[in-house]
């Protein structure tokens, strides 16, 4: 019974979710306590703490591991809100509106000069997205933007639509390797997030309990972690966004033969068929009666004897 509830445990942890939630989630914890005990003092919490007896050590000891534990669960599941902050999807009243403005207008006006000047021109589709109307008020949300503009720009594919469908295609050592450039934006998006909220938390404990320059410091340090975390996670969004436009240059095929839909004879005919499909799965039916026609579906004597043999099967 020991044994299947040990492996039981063990399988909630991920190594991927230690690295990016769980340590982060501790570290931040660690820091709130020591806040607390320096408020008491740590003589006085070390006399405090020798005095107890082994077992209410250990009870407590699992009892906060518990708690990091679940509040990294917790954590993980608005991660993702996080994450589309730092993109600069922000809410919809002020000064969120006003701030979103400010910034776009800013990005915009370096995207244009990018775009102008050729020596830049390389950097430029990797920084910001091609058109000026899909620029976001944030370096990291137009890394990203940039790299799911991608697919739209040279094929006509609908990122949104298409890649959960063509993600479950990708080979296994290509999806290893998209993983592990999430892993790394993840840490930084979760190292971004903590520390702001250590930047908050922090100085309010700080204002209670100690002088007024611990408070000062708490805030100057989550902000300077919180900013450093930030620039992490734009630089994680090279590599992640080339892999999310490799994908759509070498493997889209894949979802076509998944399918049994003919892949296309020239690049025009890529974009019509790839714009229908995305009308089809997107507002549930191609553009008819044309679109119908550009999905790709192959005439019964024209197939290949593997497709055939899909049908069989």
């Amino acid at each position: 019974m020991l044994t299947s509830l040990g492996g039981g445990l063990l399988s909630l942890f991920s190594r991927r979710f230690v690295l990016t939630i769980w340590l982060p989630t501790l570290l931040f914890w660690v820091g709130i306590g020591a806040l607390a005990v320096t408020s008491t003092g740590w003589h006085q919490g070390e006399r405090l703490w020798l005095r107890q007896p082994i077992e209410f050590k250990f009870v407590l000891a699992g009892l906060a591991l518990a708690w990091v534990t679940f509040f990294s669960y917790l954590f993980a599941a608005q991660l993702p809100w996080g994450l589309r902050m730092a993109e600069g999807y922000w809410p919809q009243r002020q000064p969120w509106l006003w701030l979103a403005r400010i910034r776009r207008e800013a990005h915009a006006a370096r995207q244009a000069t990018m775009s102008g000047d050729p020596a830049a021109l390389a950097r430029f589709y990797l920084d910001y997205p091609a058109r000026q109307n899909r620029v976001m008020p944030t370096k990291l949300g137009n890394v990203l933007r940039s790299a799911e503009d991608h697919a739209q720009e040279r094929y006509h594919i609908n990122t949104v639509i298409i890649w959960p469908r063509l993600y479950v295609l990708l080979p296994d050592r290509f999806i290893a390797a998209l993983a592990a450039a999430r892993a790394q934006l993840d840490l930084m998006t979760a190292m971004t997030v903590l520390s702001g909220l250590f930047a908050i938390g922090g100085p309010v404990i700080s204002f209670i309990f100690l002088p007024w320059y611990a408070a000062v410091a708490c805030f100057a340090g989550g902000l300077a972690t919180a900013w450093l975390s930030y620039l992490g996670a734009v630089r994680a969004c090279y590599p992640y966004g080339q892999l999310i436009r490799a994908a759509f240059d070498v493997y889209r095929g894949l979802l076509l033969d998944e399918m049994h839909w003919t892949r296309p004879s020239s690049y025009g005919a890529e974009r019509r068929q790839w714009e229908q499909i995305g009308h089809l799965w997107y507002q549930g039916s191609p553009d008819y009666p044309s679109g119908a026609a550009l999905l790709g579906y192959p005439r019964p004597n024209s197939l290949s004897q593997r497709t055939r043999s899909k049908y069989k099967s």
